[in-house]
């Protein structure tokens, strides 16, 4: 039920947004105090998504920014059990990522 709408963005980090239906249990992701997927609870709803991978970071959540201060778990306690949230996220490029990632070098002093 996760209905993506993938970003573009020539700068490393990809946006994207999910749409999840809170369970029981939430939303199924794991989030630092400054909303940065940290882990993915197996048979969440984030999980069944597929999409949502740890280290993408929460920027919104139903068109309200979250931040240290108003973090996702503080709008999502308002939900309702089977409400449909959308989650707009934003992915970095890493080392790891094929390509499209900006290296910058190392300069020596010497």
């Amino acid at each position: 039920s996760c209905a993506p709408a993938q970003g573009t963005s020539s700068g490393g980090a990809v946006p994207f947004t999910v749409t999840l239906t809170k369970g029981i249990a939430g939303f199924g992701m794991n989030l630092t105090p400054d909303n940065v997927v940290v882990a993915i609870k197996p048979g969440s709803e984030a999980a069944a998504c597929g999409l949502i991978q740890p280290g993408d970071r929460v920027l919104h959540l139903n068109g309200q920014a979250v931040s240290v201060d108003e973090p996702v778990k503080s709008f999502a306690i308002d939900l309702a059990d089977g409400a449909a949230a959308t989650f707009s996220l934003v992915r970095h490029a890493d080392a790891d990522s094929a390509g499209g990632a900006a290296h910058i070098p190392v300069v020596d002093g010497s």
